[in-house]
C-alpha cells in the first residue's frame, strides 16, 4: 500500500513539475513577443530610457523597451516608435512617456510634453490608451495628438 501511495505522489509531482516548466516557457515567450511588439523606428538627438530601477541610458534603435520603462526626449529631440504591426507614435521634444502596458493593450502615461499617434489595424483583442494627470484617451484606428503642460492637457483628434 505504501509503495502505491509513494508511486502516485511521485507521478503527481513529476506531472506538476512538467506543467510548471511548460507555463514558465510560455510566459518567457510572451515576454519576448511583448518586447518585440514595441520598438524605436527613429531617434533624433537626445532620447533616453529610464528603466524600472531608475537607471538612465541613451536610447538606440536596437533597444528592447520593457514594461515601466520611461522614454524621455530633450530639446529639439524626438523619438518615432512603432507598436504592433501598423501603429506608430512620435514623442515630441521635452517629453516623458512611461510605458504602463505594452502587450496587446498599449497603455502609456504622458507625464509632460507631446505625442502624436497614428493607430491602425488593431486586432479585436488590442487597444491603445494614453493617460495624463487630467485625461485618458482610448482610441481604435485613428490619428490624434496629446500635449501636456503644467496644469493642462490638450487632445486633438484628426
Amino acid at each position: 500500500m505504501g509503495k502505491k501511495v509513494f508511486l502516485a505522489l511521485s507521478v503527481f509531482f513529476l506531472l506538476y513539475a512538467c506543467e510548471a516548466k511548460q507555463q514558465s516557457g510560455q510566459k518567457k515567450e510572451i515576454a519576448e513577443q511583448t518586447q518585440e511588439n514595441i520598438k524605436f523606428k527613429m531617434l533624433v538627438q537626445d532620447v533616453k530610457i529610464i528603466n524600472q530601477k531608475e537607471e538612465t541610458r541613451k536610447a538606440s534603435l536596437q533597444d528592447k523597451l520593457n514594461l515601466h520603462d520611461k522614454i524621455t526626449t530633450g530639446k529639439s529631440s524626438f523619438a518615432l516608435i512603432t507598436w504592433g504591426l501598423k501603429s506608430t507614435f512620435k514623442l515630441g521634444a521635452n517629453s516623458l512617456l512611461e510605458l504602463k502596458n505594452i502587450a496587446n493593450h498599449f497603455d502609456g502615461q504622458l507625464v509632460e510634453g507631446s505625442a502624436s499617434f497614428k493607430v491602425s489595424s488593431l486586432k479585436p483583442n488590442e487597444s491603445l490608451k494614453i493617460r495624463t494627470l487630467l485625461a485618458v484617451v482610448g482610441v481604435r484606428e485613428t490619428s490624434f495628438k496629446v500635449s501636456v503642460s503644467q496644469n493642462q492637457t490638450r487632445v486633438c483628434v484628426s
